[in-house]
């Protein structure tokens, strides 16, 4: 007994000391470290939760970076955010030290319950996502772009023309309609299924499942948490995330299996997956090389193309309707030109770009105005850093406040204003595409469809309508009156009045 009880004794003395020793290790260089960046004092336990904001982030982002400074330090139960509010921080960080803040924080609700990491804004900077990047830089440069989309590109617009002329109250609806077959066609050659399912449709409810799951949730603060049963007290989140990612494999399927089919009987237009495919099963056959990681990278980095192409552009060509209803004498400027160049004939190439300096300047602004993402995509810190001379810890979510930077007035000059001139001959101006489609190895490789996206749609809207704001609306003086400041930031609602141009009618052959 006596010898058990000093066993006991001694093992509960050596644990002691251990946890002793590593509270002492752990103080002693955190003494002989750098300090951590400022930020608002938290309270024991759960540091800074309850400040966190829970809807327009950026505006307290906002606060803190003109209260802390260009980094603000902030600490939730179970991780640590920096927010970066000043270019200078973002380009150094996430540009020229890229290479250890190139991966993304894990979201256990996203990654562990939905299990759809395996898009590619949500991977690591591994070896799988090298494959996505290599794939969707191969297929979305400028060259490809310009030969192989174009004839789509042109013929969406004079489709969303149509709509205009059909239906000019649902012109925000019709937008998001026409841009989601557009990139749907681009990446899998078709709209719908061969059972009639709508890909637009239902990609658009994946999108609203992530969105709603990237808000933040319990589980992401406290992991174990996912491993309460889904029939618990308080587990429908378990439940949701059952259900939503049920609904993006089973979308993923139904994508895999329709542009397979449409492959094998010769339907449908070329696409992003059809045409890598192609490459791959040629290059296989050639050289008998192991291709089904190479295919699922294909696969995976379709579905990711929607998203990545569709919203964001989005939110790029409301910007510019509600700046035209807000600023009419930009939008006769912008029209001036756009007669100028094409007269009486619908604009039939994307040729001409270098002709049109002002709608050049007119969609950089676009951009600016409201940064579709406004707090970025966060990114991960692998490995210890020092900026500035403050210590950032492995594995800290780093935040880029990309609407600090388009409010910056030592950057732009009354940022809130919508005025393109602030990119004529002014080439040392920020280009906002530098700012809005990410930094470093994480930047979008669809930036140049994007920009060619919005170019062909607002030539083409100027060239068919002239916009006016009805009468009665709502004065919109504040950027909190235009825009909602989400985690995809879009304009609030608003009305325009559609008056074609052109002799343009219902039923117009444009091309």
């Amino acid at each position: 007994m006596e010898g058990n009880f000093l066993s006991t004794g001694t093992v509960s003395l050596t644990a002691s000391t251990l946890v002793l020793l590593l509270f002492l290790r752990k103080y002693w260089n955190s003494k002989s470290r750098p300090p951590l960046p400022p930020g608002p004092k938290g309270l024991p336990f759960i540091g800074n939760l309850l400040e966190f904001p829970r809807k327009q982030w950026v505006l307290t982002y906002l606060q803190w970076g003109e209260q802390y400074g260009p980094l603000t330090w902030v600490v939730v139960p179970g991780r640590n955010f920096l927010i970066l509010n000043s270019y200078e921080a973002m380009r150094e960080l996430l540009d020229k030290r890229g290479s250890i803040y190139i991966d993304r924080p894990r979201a256990v609700m996203i990654s562990n319950l939905m299990k759809t990491d395996f898009t590619t804004p949500r991977l690591l900077g591994d070896t799988t996502w090298k494959r996505h990047r290599k794939f969707l830089r191969q297929a979305l440069s400028v060259k490809t772009v310009k030969q192989e989309y174009s004839d789509l590109l042109l013929s969406k617009t004079s489709e969303y023309l149509q709509a205009i002329l059909r239906n000019p109250d649902d012109f925000l609806h019709s937008l998001k309609r026409v841009l989601g077959e557009t990139i749907s066609e681009l990446a899998y050659g078709a709209v719908k299924h061969h059972d009639g399912t709508d890909y637009v449709t239902k990609h658009e409810e994946h999108f609203a499942y992530s969105k709603r799951a990237a808000m933040g949730y319990l589980v992401d603060l406290f992991p174990l948490l996912r491993f309460i049963p889904s029939w618990f007290p308080g587990a429908k989140f378990k439940r949701d995330a059952q259900e939503w990612g049920q609904h993006a494999a089973g979308l993923r399927k139904m994508l895999i299996e329709g542009v397979e089919r449409r492959m094998a009987t010769k339907e449908g237009r070329p696409c992003y997956v059809s045409n890598l495919l192609e490459d791959l099963q040629k290059l296989e056959s050639d050289t008998g090389e192991d291709i089904r990681e190479d295919v699922q990278a294909v696969h995976n980095s379709g579905f990711s193309f929607y998203q990545a192409g569709s919203d964001t552009t989005e939110v790029v060509l409301k910007n510019f309707l509600l700046a035209m209803t807000l600023y009419p004498e930009i939008q006769a400027r912008a029209r001036e030109e756009v007669d100028r160049v094409y007269g009486e004939e619908y604009p039939r190439d994307l040729e001409g770009e270098e002709k049109l300096p002002f709608i050049h300047a007119v969609l950089l602004e676009s951009m600016r105005w409201n940064p579709p993402v406004s707090s970025g995509l966060p990114h991960a810190l692998r490995e210890d850093d020092i900026y500035e001379g403050y210590f950032i810890p492995k594995g800290t979510t780093v935040i880029a406040n990309q609407w600090k930077i388009s409010r910056d007035p030592t950057i732009y000059e009354d940022p809130s204003t919508f005025n393109p001139d602030r990119f004529i001959d002014n080439p040392d101006v920020l280009d906002p595409r530098e700012l809005i489609f990410g930094f470093g190895r994480r930047i979008c490789p669809g930036n140049y469809l994007a920009y060619q996206l919005g170019w062909t749609f607002i030539i083409s809207v100027l060239w068919g309508f002239e916009m006016r704001r009805p009468e009665g609306e709502p004065p919109l003086d504040l950027d909190s009156d235009r825009f909602d400041l989400g985690l995809m930031s879009n304009p609030n609602p608003f009305r325009c009045h559609f008056v074609p141009r052109k002799g343009l009618e219902k039923g117009t052959t444009l091309l």
